[in-house]
């Protein structure tokens, strides 16, 4: 299943959290849930340690998004990563990601 990154912006000094969705690959839709996940990329950002949702933030359903914590970069940059998640099932799906800094 292709997607396309969904792209944030922010400026060089914020301080931001990105939600990554996983309710539309199949098997979540089924009742699996993400179990952990890892990130891969973002080379020059500060990205912290991504957190399964406990609870429903900006519509996703607990357990079915990762939230995580992202600083630093350098204005005039798009830096692209990308999501692993661990699903429950011990399936491994990839939600592309990218954020420009301005």
């Amino acid at each position: 299943m292709a997607l396309t990154p969904y792209t944030i912006t922010k400026d060089e000094s914020d301080d931001r959290f990105y939600l990554a969705d996983f309710s539309g690959f199949p098997e979540v839709r089924a009742g699996r849930t993400v179990s952990s996940c890892t990130i891969s990329g973002g080379s020059g950002l500060t990205i912290g340690a991504p957190a399964v949702l406990t609870e429903e933030e900006d519509g996703i359903a607990a357990g079915k998004g990762v939230s995580v914590r992202i600083y630093g970069g350098t204005a005039g940059t798009t830096y692209t990563f990308e999501f692993r998640g661990t699903l429950s099932n011990g399936s491994v799906v990839v939600v592309p990601a990218a954020l420009s800094v301005v």
